[in-house]
């Protein structure tokens, strides 16, 4: 035979060695090599991974992406474009997410360069509710603030009055003062609690 060396297929590279051995006729031809490369084949992706939409704040970790598939190699997806791994990436928090992807190809097969998907998950809308909604009341009555029900609960409310002139709001209770006769609109502002 010729010798060639009992190695993986992929290897890139051979060293093929020959001589020639004379006879009665020809002189022996010194010993030679030739180097054989053999390239690597192609990974490829068949479906492309895709973002998923329509992805709204709900307090749990969320799939960001479907799935791709590929040939001669494995699927990989990465938050950071460095650590790379076959799990589909999932978001809680609201904001936009870079998701990158790859295909890390078999032994022998090239690897397809990475690409990326931005993926949002949008703020949820957050509701506050009172009982009762409106109310009247007159100056010098002992005055009850409405109940505030709140959507989702972990949410902090901030209060305070459109009109100072007409009653006050205690801005971490919602407790409200009459100062006058008039019209007063309690306002409150969201906060996630830490």
């Amino acid at each position: 035979g010729l010798g060639i060396p009992a190695e993986p297929l992929f290897r890139s590279s051979y060293t093929v060695y020959y001589r020639v051995v004379g006879n009665a006729n020809y002189n022996d031809v010194a010993p030679q090599s030739v180097t054989a490369t053999i390239a690597s084949s192609e990974s490829s992706i068949v479906t492309y991974p895709t973002a998923n939409t329509g992805l709204v704040y709900n307090g749990t970790a969320q799939a960001l992406i479907t799935a791709g598939s590929a040939t001669n190699g494995t699927m990989q997806y990465s938050l950071d474009g460095q650590n790379y791994s076959t799990t589909i990436p999932t978001g809680t928090n609201a904001g936009s997410y870079d998701v990158w992807y790859m295909v890390k190809g078999n032994a022998g097969y090239s690897d397809v360069a990475p690409a990326k998907l931005t993926v949002t998950i949008a703020k949820a809308q957050a509701t506050v509710r009172y009982n009762p909604y409106e109310f009247t009341a007159k100056i010098g009555e002992t005055f009850y603030p409405p109940y505030a029900t709140l959507d989702p609960r972990d949410l902090t409310l901030t209060y305070w009055s459109a009109d100072k002139d007409v009653a006050t709001v205690n801005a971490q209770t919602g407790e409200v003062t009459l100062i006058a006769p008039g019209i007063a609109r309690s306002e409150e502002r969201f906060s996630r609690n830490a």
